[in-house]
């Protein structure tokens, strides 16, 4: 008579194997998390943003401030926030940096053209309004667009500028 024997677990060349790979795919994913890497991630980035900037404008009866300028995207909350549990350094790092062959352009519904400012986010859920266009090896365009009373960026995948009046 033949006795199987089964056991119950696995083995410690299978484990270091998942291991392995786990740290493999954690070694490629982490850096694209941290960074944006494209016009895209970073324009979902800054949308995401100011969303819970007109929201939490709203929320704290306090106005919330997005900068941005060459470098990227600063974002700055006023009031008793869950963000003041962050110390100094922690709160210097929320924002959105650009990638290094990211150009960043605002553009006004005046005509004014500028490469750094803010948008302001009110109580009354009103934000500034302001065209941000970001450019990749200056032929990928696009455009988020800010206005004043709608709660969703827009996103042109071309260089959009506020109409003349």
């Amino acid at each position: 008579m033949v006795k199987l024997v089964v056991s119950k677990g696995y083995t410690i060349l299978e484990l270091i194997v998942v291991i392995v790979i786990l740290g493999i795919s954690l070694h490629f994913i982490m850096p694209s998390l941290k960074k944006p890497n494209s016009v895209k991630s970073v324009a979902r980035r800054v949308i995401t943003m100011a969303g819970h900037l007109r929201c939490l404008a709203v929320r704290t009866q306090e106005q919330q401030i997005l900068s941005f300028d060459p470098n990227g995207f600063k974002v700055s909350i006023s009031g008793k926030t869950e963000t003041d549990m962050l110390d100094d350094e922690e709160r210097s790092n929320q924002g959105i940096p650009l990638p290094e062959d990211v150009i960043l352009n605002a553009s006004y519904p005046n005509g004014d053209t500028q490469s750094s400012g803010e948008i302001n986010f009110y109580p009354t859920g009103y934000a500034n309004p302001v065209a941000i266009h970001l450019t990749k090896d200056e032929y990928d365009y696009l455009t988020l667009v800010v206005e004043p009373f709608l709660s969703k960026v827009r996103i042109y995948d071309e260089y959009w500028e506020f109409p003349q009046r």
